[in-house]
């Protein structure tokens, strides 16, 4: 990615791992996030459902995420909606957009299709590039995120490397 997005596609892959590392909050300040309406279900599924105050956080942080929905693209798993709703949406309008995704899968469609992406790990660094948070606390945003998801050293290295 060689420049910063200003919108985003958002996979629940990363949406649970940036909840989880706390900084699904600062995403939401600082990018204009859309998703599906599968991908905010899955999402507050992995909500215990124990956890009244938490589901109810979640689910207010998803008043501010734009839901779109692709009626015409029902038959679509969410995987493949998400793919559709980027290639209809996204890159028809000069959106400076990617796709926030931690699933492998599809990052290989994205890969295939030429669509832009990025990583839970890349978040923290983004926000560090913009002047929202400082080195030291992307650092420590990097090393939590990869408690909740694993990451290839040359992700990790990539990642890095936006901080210096």
């Amino acid at each position: 990615m060689t420049t910063t997005p200003k919108y985003l596609l958002a996979d629940a892959s990363s949406l649970i791992i940036l909840e989880k590392s706390s900084l699904l909050d600062a995403l939401k300040k600082n990018f204009m996030i859309y998703t599906i309406p599968e991908i905010r279900s899955e999402v507050l599924d992995q909500c215990p459902s124990r956890d009244r105050n938490h589901y109810l956080a979640l689910e207010n942080l998803f008043s501010s995420i734009r839901i779109m929905n692709l009626s015409e693209a029902s038959y679509l798993s969410a995987d493949k909606k998400l793919i559709f709703a980027w290639s209809d949406a996204f890159s028809r309008r000069s959106w400076n957009s990617a796709l926030l995704t931690d699933d492998k899968k599809i990052i290989r469609a994205c890969i295939r299709k030429k669509i832009p992406f990025i990583n839970a790990l890349l978040v923290p660094v983004l926000l560090y590039q913009a002047g929202k948070i400082d080195v030291k606390t992307a650092y420590n945003h990097l090393e939590n995120i990869q408690k909740f998801a694993r990451y290839s050293q040359e992700v990790k290295d990539y990642a890095l490397s936006g901080l210096s």
